[in-house]
């Protein structure tokens, strides 16, 4: 892994490491924490981009221009929802849906925020194929905020995250008992100065994420040990799966004072005091490494590693595709003509000397006659010709008189949800394109998902999607496009 750095930003300071990773060996190469006006950053937020700039540029002795880096971000503004929807492979299909899905549940702020999703579960629901996703907001001038200081110190930025998204990364370097620890669904909580941060990780997926103040000067009273208990609570009784099997500790010295207060809670409580399963060089880190334990899990992130820059990756690539094949295009084009240039003028001299021989041969009166027997000749396997292609057609508009058939409508409306109505239908061989309403987002992912089944379907686009009130009510209408199987289709 090249070198990178990774800054995680909180109300009260900004803290930076830099380092690269070779398996499980992480080398530090430098590390530092600046404190903080009151008001920079409130509530993950920054207020004054300028002078956050202007602190990480001017570090002394370091340079953060043009680096591999990533940010954290710690922000109880994050919000994160799971839905459950019937399960289609292509990503902007899925990302359409869960954004109509999050329209419904929050149609008042549903476009200030930048979201993203994690696929956490594929399950079987009565026949249906159904996914559970883990679905990320945050404000998006929270986010854009960040993107515009990246701009500003001129950083390749990776990626963009909650901090505790990268929590279950070093934790699965981590064995106890021959179980990983991704198995299990966990609580992590992560004591630093002035902040408890809560992750609840399920599958390796965080599902809650909370950050609780408290005063570090009175330790005997932490109000914020109660938040957390309440956050704890709450996930535990908000869902008949969400059992959390153990909860890790981890950070300064209040975390004996939370192991005491979270007895009553009924599960298993473990301090972590090492993570032999990662090394970690750099001597100076060693001694701090509670204070920088989320930098140092960024390190661990995968490739496949999803965030909210994820998107605007994907988007990038896609040009930078678009743009090599233009650029190939232009290069094959211009060797074309280059290769062309040459072939015409070879060509002009040999059909000046060919034209010299042909009319030689063209005064002979012999070749005279047996040029007209030829022309006989050709004109009789033209007709011929032209009597197969017409034989022919004439097959291929039997054969989609054939194909055209009554099943293929009752299949297609055997597909339609109670709810559904088709108002018009068009189709030939290759595709059925139909004009449709219904009830409910729901209905028009069972609908798609039906239409999937059919076995001489190949693919079902929807397009054209609109939301149209009635009074209370809300109908959805919508066009959906089959494309049918080739072969397989014309063995039906």
């Amino acid at each position: 892994m090249s070198k990178m750095l990774a800054i995680e930003f909180n109300d009260q300071s900004i803290k930076f490491m830099e380092g690269s990773r070779k398996g499980k060996i992480l080398r530090i190469t430098k590390e530092g924490q600046i404190e903080l006006p009151v008001g920079t950053i409130s509530d993950g937020l920054i207020k004054d981009v300028d002078f956050v700039t202007d602190v990480l540029r001017n570090l002394p002795g370091y340079s953060v221009k043009h680096k591999k880096s990533v940010f954290l971000i710690n922000s109880n503004s994050v919000f994160i929802r799971k839905i459950e929807l019937p399960y289609v492979k292509n990503y902007k299909e899925t990302r359409a849906m869960i954004n109509f899905k999050l329209q419904e549940m929050l149609p008042s702020y549903f476009y200030q925020y930048k979201i993203m999703y994690k696929t956490s579960e594929i399950f079987m629901d009565e026949g249906v194929k159904k996914s559970r996703y883990i679905v990320y907001g945050i404000p998006l001038k929270l986010y854009e905020g960040y993107l515009n200081l990246s701009e500003k110190l001129k950083l390749n930025l990776e990626a963009i995250d909650i901090s505790s998204n990268f929590i279950d990364f070093i934790l699965r370097e981590n064995a106890r008992d021959n179980k990983s620890i991704k198995k299990d669904s966990t609580a992590f909580i992560y004591a630093v100065k002035s902040n408890i941060n809560l992750s609840i990780i399920n599958k390796g997926i965080t599902e809650l994420f909370k950050i609780a103040a408290y005063n570090s000067a009175d330790t005997s009273s932490l109000k914020g040990i109660d938040e957390i208990y309440k956050y704890l609570k709450y996930y535990s009784s908000s869902g008949k799966d969400n059992i959390i099997e153990k909860i890790y500790l981890f950070g300064e010295s209040v975390v004996d004072e939370i192991k005491d207060n979270l007895y009553d809670f009924g599960t298993e409580v473990e301090i972590i005091e090492e993570l032999p399963g990662i090394h970690i060089v750099g001597p100076e880190i060693k001694d701090e490494f509670y204070n920088y334990f989320n930098l140092s899990a960024s390190f661990y992130a995968d490739k496949n590693h999803t965030d909210f820059l994820t998107d605007k990756k994907i988007r990038q690539k896609y040009r930078l595709s678009v743009g090599i094949a233009v650029m190939s295009a232009i290069i094959i084009i211009s060797a074309l003509l280059s290769h062309n240039v040459l072939s015409f003028y070879l060509k002009t001299n040999m059909l000046e000397n060919e034209a010299s021989s042909k009319k030689i041969f063209l005064s002979n009166a012999d070749n005279i006659l047996l040029n007209n027997e030829i022309e006989t000749i050709k004109k009789k396997t033209v007709f011929l010709e032209n009597y197969i292609i017409m034989a022919d057609e004439i097959k291929e508009r039997a054969k989609e008189d054939d194909l055209i058939s009554s099943g293929l409508f009752v299949k297609i409306k055997s597909c339609a949800p109670d709810d559904t109505m088709i108002n018009s239908f068009y189709t030939d061989i290759y595709n059925v394109e139909m004009n449709c309403e219904s009830a409910s987002l729901n209905s028009v992912a069972l609908f798609v998902a039906n239409l999937r089944n059919i076995e001489i379907v190949d693919n079902v686009n929807m397009t054209d999607v609109e939301v149209k009130k009635d009074g209370e009510l809300s109908k959805y209408t919508y066009a959906v496009t089959c494309n049918l199987k080739g072969d397989d289709h014309e063995k039906q």
